[in-house]
Protein backbone atom coordinates (compact mmCIF):
# COMPACT_ATOMS: atom_id res chain seq x y z
CA UNK A 1 0.00 0.00 0.00
CA UNK A 2 2.82 2.45 0.84
CA UNK A 3 4.48 1.82 -2.53
CA UNK A 4 1.23 2.50 -4.37
CA UNK A 5 0.81 5.71 -2.37
CA UNK A 6 4.32 6.88 -3.30
CA UNK A 7 3.67 6.18 -6.99
CA UNK A 8 0.37 8.08 -6.82
CA UNK A 9 2.12 10.99 -5.11
CA UNK A 10 4.73 11.19 -7.87
CA UNK A 11 2.23 11.02 -10.72
CA UNK A 12 -0.27 13.40 -9.19
CA UNK A 13 2.25 16.05 -8.22
CA UNK A 14 1.80 15.41 -4.50
CA UNK A 15 -1.65 16.97 -4.49
CA UNK A 16 -4.59 14.61 -4.58
CA UNK A 17 -8.20 14.71 -3.44
CA UNK A 18 -10.45 11.63 -3.27
CA UNK A 19 -14.25 11.90 -3.13
CA UNK A 20 -16.93 9.37 -2.27
CA UNK A 21 -20.27 8.78 -4.04
CA UNK A 22 -21.84 11.66 -2.06
CA UNK A 23 -19.14 14.17 -3.10
CA UNK A 24 -17.45 14.22 0.31
CA UNK A 25 -13.70 14.75 0.26
CA UNK A 26 -12.59 11.54 2.00
CA UNK A 27 -8.85 11.79 1.45
CA UNK A 28 -6.49 14.70 0.90
CA UNK A 29 -2.78 14.50 0.06
CA UNK A 30 -0.71 17.69 0.14
CA UNK A 31 3.03 18.28 -0.35
CA UNK A 32 5.22 17.56 2.65
CA UNK A 33 2.66 15.73 4.77
CA UNK A 34 0.96 12.38 5.04
CA UNK A 35 -2.58 11.97 3.73
CA UNK A 36 -5.57 13.25 5.69
CA UNK A 37 -8.63 10.98 5.91
CA UNK A 38 -12.14 12.29 6.58
CA UNK A 39 -15.46 10.61 7.45
CA UNK A 40 -18.94 12.16 7.30
CA UNK A 41 -22.39 11.34 8.66
CA UNK A 42 -25.65 11.10 6.70
CA UNK A 43 -26.23 14.83 7.25
CA UNK A 44 -23.01 15.54 5.27
CA UNK A 45 -21.11 16.85 8.30
CA UNK A 46 -17.47 16.06 8.96
CA UNK A 47 -17.42 13.77 12.01
CA UNK A 48 -13.91 12.26 11.97
CA UNK A 49 -10.59 13.35 10.47
CA UNK A 50 -7.14 11.81 10.77
CA UNK A 51 -3.71 13.07 9.72
CA UNK A 52 -0.50 11.05 9.48
CA UNK A 53 0.58 11.71 13.07
CA UNK A 54 -2.80 10.57 14.40
CA UNK A 55 -2.75 7.50 12.13
CA UNK A 56 0.57 6.40 13.68
CA UNK A 57 -1.04 6.62 17.15
CA UNK A 58 -4.38 5.08 16.14
CA UNK A 59 -6.29 8.29 16.87
CA UNK A 60 -8.91 10.40 15.06
CA UNK A 61 -10.17 13.94 15.67
CA UNK A 62 -13.95 14.03 16.13
CA UNK A 63 -16.50 16.81 15.69
CA UNK A 64 -20.09 16.55 16.95
CA UNK A 65 -22.91 18.98 16.20
CA UNK A 66 -26.26 20.01 17.65
CA UNK A 67 -29.61 19.87 15.84
CA UNK A 68 -28.85 23.26 14.22
CA UNK A 69 -25.54 22.06 12.74
CA UNK A 70 -23.39 24.01 15.21
CA UNK A 71 -20.24 22.24 16.37
CA UNK A 72 -20.69 21.56 20.08
CA UNK A 73 -18.06 18.97 20.97
CA UNK A 74 -14.65 18.11 19.53
CA UNK A 75 -11.83 15.95 20.75
CA UNK A 76 -9.63 12.93 20.11
CA UNK A 77 -11.11 9.47 19.41
CA UNK A 78 -8.52 7.03 20.77
CA UNK A 79 -9.34 4.01 18.63
CA UNK A 80 -8.14 2.99 15.19
CA UNK A 81 -11.64 1.72 14.31
CA UNK A 82 -14.66 3.96 13.74
CA UNK A 83 -18.40 3.37 13.94
CA UNK A 84 -20.13 3.09 10.55
CA UNK A 85 -21.67 6.53 9.94
CA UNK A 86 -22.91 6.27 6.35
CA UNK A 87 -26.56 5.88 7.34
CA UNK A 88 -26.50 7.66 10.71
CA UNK A 89 -26.93 11.28 11.75
CA UNK A 90 -24.68 12.22 14.67
CA UNK A 91 -25.99 14.98 16.93
CA UNK A 92 -25.59 16.16 20.48
CA UNK A 93 -28.17 17.31 22.97
CA UNK A 94 -27.26 19.57 25.87
CA UNK A 95 -28.31 17.92 29.13
CA UNK A 96 -25.98 19.66 31.56
CA UNK A 97 -24.59 16.29 32.63
CA UNK A 98 -22.24 13.75 31.10
CA UNK A 99 -18.60 13.72 30.21
CA UNK A 100 -18.77 15.82 27.01
CA UNK A 101 -19.17 19.30 28.49
CA UNK A 102 -22.78 18.55 29.36
CA UNK A 103 -23.67 17.10 25.95
CA UNK A 104 -25.06 13.67 25.12
CA UNK A 105 -24.28 12.11 21.72
CA UNK A 106 -27.10 10.53 19.72
CA UNK A 107 -26.69 8.33 16.66
CA UNK A 108 -29.98 8.25 14.75
CA UNK A 109 -31.28 6.86 11.50
CA UNK A 110 -32.76 9.67 9.40
CA UNK A 111 -36.54 9.66 8.84
CA UNK A 112 -37.54 8.53 5.35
Amino acid sequence: MAIIQKILDIFLGYICYKYDHRNHCTRKVLPGCDSISMRYDKADRLIFSQDGNQRAKGEWSFFFYDVFGRQTVSGIWKSASLPALDNLVVKTDYTGTGTLAGHTVNLTLPQV
